[in-house]
């Protein structure tokens, strides 16, 4: 279809007599209104940078990275959504601190970064506008709101002295490094779901542009086992937030 939608109005002007009849001189005017729709896309691909909002024991200051978005829309408003990301997590200056100055760190669950993650989820516009401009410059506005589940990578800052779980790692002795390098543990992968909310700019027949707030939700458990001054095991629902902004391409469907 075009994507022009057009409604007729027909306007008769009647003069009638007396006698209840039209007179010889009787005008018909047509009123032609025109209405436009976007094309409804199938399918959206979409590359975003995010920033990590962070605070406690993650840093911020290196966690621009890169993210992700694949949408499949079921209707206008619903859409099948496969989203990613990697990022670039590092100790914050108060984990530093706690670490070499004051020789005290946070219980072991509370420092656990997450490197990737990648899952499967549904996306809800809640607020859905159109508008024409200029030159049949054609889009609309949505609010929108995802959840979803997936996979995740982690790991947990380790120290020379510690132990690691037996029942997850072969070689149970924290890696050595040099010069002041962080140690970590081996990376492990964690179950992970997802929350989102943003907003998405359509422009034209092919673009989007979006704006988003993501948090990135995981549980964290981690033993010691030659602990002393600190837990056994340590536990923490670790929430990854995330500000990500991006370009889309909008491909398939029809229009309206």
């Amino acid at each position: 279809m075009s994507g022009r939608v057009t409604f007729y109005s027909l306007l008769v002007l009647l003069s009638l007599g007396t006698d209840g009849y039209a007179s010889d001189d009787d005008e018909v005017v047509f009123v032609v209104q025109d209405q436009w729709h976007p094309p409804a896309p199938k399918f959206e691909f979409a590359v975003l940078y995010n920033l990590q909002l962070g605070g406690g024991f993650i840093g911020t200051e290196d966690s621009v990275a890169v993210a992700a978005h694949v949408g499949y829309f079921i209707t206008e408003h619903l859409a099948l959504e496969l989203f990613g990301g990697v990022f670039r997590p590092t100790e914050s200056e108060l984990a530093q601190e706690l670490v070499t100055e004051v020789g005290l760190v946070s219980e072991n669950a509370q420092m656990t970064q997450l490197l990737w993650a990648s899952g499967l989820g549904l996306q809800w516009n809640l607020i859905h506008g159109k508008f024409r401009g200029p030159n049949n410059l054609f889009g609309s506005i949505s609010l929108y709101v995802g959840a979803g589940v997936g996979l995740g990578m982690s790991r947990v800052q380790c120290f020379g002295s510690e132990s690691l779980d037996p029942d997850l790692f072969e070689d149970r002795n924290c890696p050595a490094t040099s010069g002041g390098e962080i140690a970590y543990e081996p990376a492990t992968v964690k179950l992970v779901g997802s929350v989102s909310g943003g907003a998405r700019l359509r422009v034209g027949r092919r673009w989007s542009m979006l704006v988003e707030l993501r948090d990135y939700i995981f549980s964290s458990r981690v033993y010691r086992p030659q602990e002393t001054e600190r837990p056994l095991v340590s536990d923490a629902i670790r929430n990854n937030l995330y500000v990500q902004v991006g370009v889309g391409i909008l491909l398939g469907g029809e229009s309206k």
